[in-house]
C-alpha cells in the first residue's frame, strides 16, 4: 500500500489530490508490531468514511455471481434510510 497511488476529486475546492495511502510504517521486529502514519491528505476523508460510504453486509452477496447484481444490491442500500429510490432503466444500463 506504500507504492499505490489513490486520486480524489474535491469538487469544492475545484481540484484533484493525488497521495498514497501511507507516510511511512515502522515495524518493530521484537514485538511483531507494525505502526503506519497515514498520509496527512488522506485524513479528513478517512474520518469519516462510515458517513460517507455505503456498507455491505458480506453474508448477503457472498452467494451473488453476478457483479452486476451486488452493484444492483449497494445502490438500493445508499438509499435504505430513506426507504425509496426511483432509478430509471437507462440510468442502471
Amino acid at each position: 500500500m506504500r507504492k499505490r497511488e489513490i486520486d480524489i476529486e474535491d469538487i469544492s475546492r475545484n481540484v484533484i489530490i493525488q497521495a498514497t495511502w501511507i507516510a511511512s510504517a515502522e515495524y518493530q521486529f521484537n514485538e511483531g508490531v507494525v505502526e503506519i502514519c497515514l498520509a496527512p491528505a488522506l485524513i479528513p476523508y478517512l474520518l469519516d468514511i462510515r458517513k460517507n460510504y455505503t456498507t455491505v453486509a458480506l453474508k448477503y452477496v457472498i452467494g451473488v455471481k453476478s457483479a452486476y447484481a451486488i452493484r444492483l444490491y449497494e445502490l438500493l442500500k445508499q438509499y435504505q434510510g430513506i426507504g425509496t429510490r426511483v432509478v430509471s432503466i437507462a440510468d442502471l444500463r
